[in-house]
């Protein structure tokens, strides 16, 4: 018994020095390397590596700017170009801010073809790693919206995600 008592308070030790926040986040962002190669007839793969802008508390008075990298492997199988069969994506980005902060997210994607040929992504991705005032972050991105604003190769994306992190105390 007293180590079910120990372990309660333990758990409300933890949550009550636990801050949990809730952001709306938006990266824009560019294809710096595309290698995506075709492995067989409409079947491609390859990294790829992206940078840009990523956006923290969206409208907030808090926003905030940061410079977002991102770098993963694309795979996917096309049966004309605007369907696919299968396609997704494997991807770890950070947001790095003015003071040095940042924060890592790991995800996997899939991703469907519009009629005009650009992609639309969808997934979540968890967050692995934080740096300075993000140092102990815990959390999960949810992707809200993902849109090409230009087909491959030029690749221009924004997202639109819901971030839902807990930081600890300091």
């Amino acid at each position: 018994m007293p180590r079910v008592v120990l372990a309660a308070l333990l758990g409300a030790l933890a949550l009550a020095c636990a801050s949990t926040q809730k952001a709306n986040s938006r990266t824009f962002f560019y294809s710096l390397k595309n290698e995506v190669a075709q492995v067989s007839p409409g079947h491609w793969t390859g990294p790829y590596e992206n940078r840009g802008v990523c956006v923290l508390n969206v409208g907030e008075k808090d926003e905030e700017a940061g410079v977002f990298t991102d770098a993963g492997t694309f795979d996917g199988v096309w049966v004309s170009p605007t369907k696919t069969t299968s396609c997704g994506v494997k991807t770890s980005s950070t947001c790095t801010y003015q003071d040095g902060s940042s924060y890592t997210t790991e995800a996997t994607l899939s991703c469907t073809p519009t009629p005009d040929g650009k992609l639309v992504f969808a997934g979540n991705a968890e967050v692995v790693r934080g740096t300075g005032r993000f140092e102990g972050i815990q959390g999960k991105q949810i992707v809200l919206k993902s849109q090409a604003v230009a087909p491959p190769p030029a690749e221009m994306r924004y997202d639109l995600v819901n971030f839902q992190y807990t930081l600890p105390k300091k």
